[in-house]
């Protein structure tokens, strides 16, 4: 399997506003997966509040190994952005 990992950015249609504070862009990382046959997409947010930055999130996944199952995925990812995004694309 091939997997690649992209960072994108959106910007927000409005300013998003909560407690902690406000955004205008959302700094997303987009996981492909691929067989060659099949392919998944999944996407996630790495959080500063959990010790996640895209660059870390990006290690994680890279770190996988080629063959990577949903089953497995458990056991090798803490719970988090990393194991959602590649989650999703499996």
């Amino acid at each position: 399997m091939d997997t690649t990992v992209t960072k994108d950015v959106f910007k927000r249609a409005q300013v998003f506003t909560i407690a902690r504070g406000s955004r205008t862009e959302a700094k997303v990382l987009t996981v492909r997966i691929t067989d060659g046959a099949q392919q998944g997409w999944g996407e996630c947010v790495p959080y500063a509040r959990y010790g996640e930055t895209r660059e870390s999130v990006t290690e994680q996944i890279e770190s996988l190994p080629e063959a990577v199952t949903r089953d497995a995925l458990y056991d090798l990812l803490p719970a988090g952005a990393a194991r959602n995004a590649v989650d999703c694309a499996l």
